[in-house]
């Protein structure tokens, strides 16, 4: 539907996982595939090995942390200040997101 109880609704964003599934591609997502998702005011933004997290409340665009989940799959060491060229470059992937699904600032 378009809407839901009065709430325009927006179309889900990704692709699909059936050429994987079915052995037609070796690997899912390529490095520079982009995997953003709010859920509850919580976010996240993965791009390769790279993850920002934000589950502050309020919400708040400052609050995300950087992960490489090569070395800490347990997301335990925040990286934001000594890459902060990746954080930029995730930070703009989140808000490229939040402009597609309409997230509030």
């Amino acid at each position: 539907p378009e809407t839901f109880r009065g709430q325009k609704l927006y179309p889900l964003l990704g692709i699909s996982l059936m050429p994987f599934l079915t052995g037609k591609e070796k690997v899912i997502h390529d490095q520079e595939y982009v995997f953003a998702l709010e859920h509850g005011g919580n976010a996240m933004v993965r791009k390769g090995d790279w993850k920002i997290t934000n589950f502050t409340k309020p919400f708040s665009v400052d609050s995300f942390s950087l992960y490489n989940l090569s070395s800490d799959l347990g997301e335990q060491i925040d990286l934001k200040t000594e890459y902060p060229g990746k954080y930029a470059e995730l930070l703009a992937e989140w808000k490229a997101y939040a402009d597609k699904i309409k997230f509030p600032d």
